[in-house]
């Protein structure tokens, strides 16, 4: 199962507001920066190898296990991370 996928939208639960993949990267580089860690660490924990993680990161496509897997690694919940994702796009969409 596709969580996001480039030049495709996606939407958490039944908001309105379209999530791309660039803007759940973006997201996600920011919470490793908030949580002072690596990309390698997260790879590591996760078992995503290296580049891919980052070209997922960059707009490529997470599944929804790894989705998961990153959120836990990032202690983070995966509706945090999708609900600053909407925020983003919101954002993006009002500048």
């Amino acid at each position: 199962m596709k969580v996001s996928q480039l030049g495709h939208k996606m939407s958490h639960m039944n908001t309105k507001t379209p999530v791309t993949s660039q803007e759940l990267g973006a997201v996600l580089k920011g919470l490793i920066r908030e949580k002072g860690v690596r990309q390698s660490d997260i790879s590591t924990e996760t078992g995503i190898p290296l580049n891919s993680f980052n070209r997922k990161l960059n707009g490529g496509v997470f599944n929804f296990e790894e989705l998961m897997k990153v959120a836990q690694s990032l202690d983070t919940p995966l509706s945090e991370i999708l609900s600053r994702a909407e925020a983003l796009t919101r954002q993006n969409l009002a500048a």
